[in-house]
């Protein structure tokens, strides 16, 4: 069985991973390599390399799998929207309500135009 050559770097960039996802931003690869390299610095690894071999033995090993991020539920920090629920009544108070959409429905609008 084969020991991990960088367990300091692996056990740091795992716990930015899950700092970062616990506050929902989407991570990629790249996003994970690039932030490896950078830490790895100041932990004087200077022949630590963040290849893609080093990062698909991280993602198996730690079981991060990257997937779309989609739906709405975690998409607006809901404190953002307190003072919306008192505002919007009045900004869609001059139109009729077959004209207000969900800007989800928007692109379906799009698409049903004749090219």
């Amino acid at each position: 069985m084969r020991h991990e050559k960088y367990v300091d770097i692996n056990e740091v960039v795992l716990e930015w991973f899950k700092t970062v996802r616990a506050t929902k931003i989407p991570v990629s690869g790249a996003m994970i390599q690039h932030k490896a390299k950078e830490l790895a610095d100041p932990l004087g690894m200077e022949h630590f390399s963040s290849s893609n071999g080093w990062l698909d033995r991280f993602r198996i090993r730690n079981n991060i799998t990257f997937l779309s991020l989609c739906g709405e539920a975690a998409d607006v920090d809901p404190s953002l929207c307190e003072d919306w629920q008192e505002r919007l009544p009045l900004l869609l108070a001059g139109y009729d309500d077959e004209d207000i959409f969900n800007m989800d429905e928007t692109a379906l609008f799009f698409r049903a135009f004749p090219i």
